[in-house]
């Protein structure tokens, strides 16, 4: 997994912006680096995606679908973080690819829930296993109790800055644990 273009010093470099800060400076800092660090993990994603004509929304979406046996789209907006503008872009893709159908509601004809088909569930049951070596490259280089401790404190800043949204009981009751709220405003 190369560094893509990466000088061998860049991490050490992020680490060095932090050295000496003070607390508001390091604060404002916080949102570059997870930035810095979402898109720099993205990319090992996108080769991936790339073999499969995916995209990460996509993929988003294809998983989530997965967990459903059928899901209406103001759900899976607020599952997958995207808006529903752009929802509803990938959910036609999707469909014109064959790979998740849209169907009414039993119980609300207003209603459309969408689902994966025989088709998407292969397509993900393909691509899955591809993004095994790049978690294990990942855990090479940062090592697993590494790995567990960051995300022990991501999930405690998510916690610390999340505001309550509508939902959030209902999440819980489904998954055991907060889901992710909006975000302070910076």
């Amino acid at each position: 997994m190369g560094r893509s273009g990466r000088k061998s010093g860049a991490p050490r470099r992020a680490a060095d912006e932090l050295a000496g800060t003070e607390p508001a400076a390091a604060s404002r800092l916080l949102p570059v680096l997870l930035h810095r660090t979402r898109e720099a993990l993205a990319v090992h994603f996108r080769k991936v995606f790339v073999l499969h004509d995916l995209t990460d929304p996509q993929w988003r979406v294809l998983r989530i679908l997965s967990q459903f046996e059928g899901i209406d789209v103001k759900t899976l907006a607020r599952k997958s973080y995207l808006m529903r503008e752009s929802l509803s872009r990938i959910l036609k893709d999707l469909a014109r690819r064959g790979l998740i159908v849209r169907r009414v509601s039993n119980t609300d004809a207003r209603r459309f829930l969408h689902s994966l088909t025989a088709k998407g569930r292969n397509l993900l049951e393909e691509v899955a296993p591809a993004f095994n070596p790049v978690y294990k490259e990942i855990e090479a280089r940062f090592s697993i109790q590494r790995i567990e401790e960051l995300n022990r404190r991501l999930a405690e800043l998510l916690e610390a800055v999340q505001i309550p949204d509508e939902g959030d009981a209902e999440d819980e009751e489904e998954h055991g644990a907060p889901r992710p709220r909006k975000a302070l405003a910076r």
